[in-house]
């Protein structure tokens, strides 16, 4: 079974620990078992050291995301100078990690690498923006529980469904930008992910299909970031499955030092 179902992890102690705004963005509430726990952290190595805490404290699964590879590849491209100096900075915190933890820890723990799925440089033309009050408005009013983004697709959470108002909003934010698609029918161009709860939770019950050359811009938190890094040059696909294939690297973490 999938490594994070309820299925596998079943009685398991397990935590998610990721940056606060994602945490607390609703996002992983739509990918991650209730069971699981959530930590948020705000520097890179206070969450290492969360993992770290979980790790020698009898937790059988700790997840752990962090957003700098995907922050900067988005932003600057994916051969950029700046995305290979935070692919060292990951490199230097899983470093840290392995030898931070006691060998008796490090003996009984796989650990497992996944990147994120690859990105596509392009020059948008036009920018949907969901600005973060807009959205914590129709949080209040339109029963909207919250919106993500996997690249050339946006996901939207609802108390709801059908949801008219919501559904209005959308319609009207998207025009000649992307189109609004119901779950039921993003269920079905996915392959038939309606029969399984799980992916159709989290393909959301309404799907941004973008058009192309436009950039989605959902922000989760009120924008602090300078002008000039609120364009992003590169965006993931998301629409066939060889822009979905995500590498991953399975490792006993006593053979990591």
């Amino acid at each position: 079974p999938p490594l994070l179902s309820p299925k596998f992890l079943r009685k398991k102690r397990a935590v998610h620990i990721s940056p606060h705004p994602i945490v607390y963005s609703g996002i992983s509430d739509m990918i991650y078992p209730p069971s699981m726990r959530r930590e948020g952290y705000e520097e890179y190595i206070e969450g290492l050291n969360k993992a770290a805490w979980f790790l020698q404290n009898g937790y059988d699964v700790v997840n752990f995301y962090q957003h700098g590879v995907d922050e900067s590849t988005h932003k600057f491209g994916g051969l950029s100078s700046q995305a290979m100096f935070s692919i060292r900075n990951i490199e230097q915190g899983v470093a840290w990690l392995a030898e931070h933890l006691p060998a008796s820890v490090r003996r009984r723990t796989l650990f497992v690498l996944v990147s994120d799925h690859g990105q596509n440089t392009f020059k948008p033309g036009r920018v949907l923006r969901f600005p973060f009050n807009e959205i914590a408005r129709h949080k209040n009013s339109s029963g909207l529980i919250a919106m993500g983004t996997s690249g050339r697709l946006g996901h939207v959470y609802s108390k709801t469904f059908p949801n008219p108002p919501l559904e209005k909003w959308l319609n009207q934010k998207c025009a000649g930008k992307a189109a609004v698609v119901p779950r039921h029918t993003s269920w079905r161009l996915a392959g038939g992910a309606g029969p399984l709860p799980a992916h159709a939770k989290r393909l959301g019950d309404y799907t941004l299909l973008l058009h192309p050359g436009v950039k989605l811009r959902v922000e989760f938190t009120p924008p602090k970031e300078e002008k000039y890094l609120r364009f992003s040059m590169a965006n993931h696909g998301s629409l066939t499955v060889d822009e979905l294939m995500v590498p991953a690297l399975f490792v006993p973490m006593d053979e990591m030092l």
